[in-house]
């Protein structure tokens, strides 16, 4: 009786592929902050300067509902996330699945926590900021922080939630790298990874952090239309669809567009392989730009 050894051996392999577009719609309107919502996988939009209100959407483009926002609008500062679990924002708990909303149009600075399905509010919390400069705001869920990124000097705060203090900050400059002034911007938090992504109308670039502020990469988007200059090919906000991988670009001409090939929350398979397919299972992990864990 022939006895066989069979040894298993677990392999992470982690895939990085070129962004590329995958789709595009039209609000009709200029466009002044963005988030995605993955509970119910659409998008909210913020129209630019006086429009008080938020705009849901789904993903093909089409209209479905619309909500006014506390605190009124009048300008550019303002921005959208979500929560990914429960947080105390100022003295209240916060739900995982509201909805963010920065509004710097008073002074102080406020994020709001909205109920995504009326717009109405849970709780608030003042900024440590009162210039009202704050262009974009995300959630850190692994430091339970906010980010903010301040357009009046191209700035980056990290916020305690509970009281809005100023907790660290970086600036966007970065020795031997081209300059990243601000103007219409945003800050996004990648879930995957925990980096810190910055957008400028200013830019045609994403420019990526850590987040203790250490410069990562610049990811230039030039070849997808993008502009800076402020112009209405030039982005206004952002949002990631961390477990596809997927970011959501805003223009100020009010084109919202899908890019893919960012870092993704991992995809976790076991599979056990024979000899030969494995080459071919590994040539299907390349192409999906996800990292799967092969079990040989």
């Amino acid at each position: 009786m022939r006895r066989f050894l069979l040894i298993f051996l677990i392999v992470s392999l982690s895939v990085t592929c070129p962004a590329a577009v995958l789709d595009s719609f039209n609000t009709g309107f200029f466009i002044g902050g963005l988030s995605y919502d993955p509970n119910l996988d659409q998008l909210w939009v913020l129209p630019l300067m006086s429009v008080d209100a938020l705009h849901r959407y789904n993903k093909d483009g089409t209209l479905d509902q619309t909500f006014n926002v506390p605190g009124g609008l009048g300008g550019n500062e303002w921005d959208l996330d979500f929560l990914s679990e429960d947080l105390t924002i100022g003295s209240n708990l916060a739900p995982a699945g509201s909805l963010l909303f920065n509004n710097s149009n008073p002074s102080p600075d406020i994020v709001f926590a909205l109920d995504p399905l009326n717009g109405s509010t849970i709780t608030s919390v003042n900024l440590d900021i009162t210039n009202n400069n704050v262009g974009g705001l995300s959630y850190h869920q692994d430091r339970n922080t906010f980010f903010s990124v301040n357009w009046g000097n191209s700035t980056i705060f990290e916020h305690d939630p509970s009281n809005g203090d100023i907790l660290s900050s970086f600036s966007l400059a970065v020795s031997g790298q081209a300059g990243f002034s601000t103007n219409m911007s945003d800050v996004e938090v990648n879930a995957a990874n925990g980096h810190i992504y910055v957008v400028s109308d200013t830019q045609s670039r994403i420019r990526e952090f850590t987040a203790d502020g250490v410069f990562v990469q610049d990811i230039e988007l030039a070849s997808f239309g993008i502009t800076g200059g402020s112009s209405n090919n030039s982005m206004s906000g952002m949002a990631f669809d961390d477990e596809e991988g997927q970011i959501w670009i805003s223009t100020r001409g009010g084109d919202v567009i899908l890019l893919d090939g960012f870092p993704a929350i991992e995809t976790e398979v076991e599979v056990p392989i024979p000899e030969p397919s494995s080459m071919l299972l590994l040539a299907i992990a390349l192409v999906s730009c996800k990292t799967i864990r092969f079990l040989l």
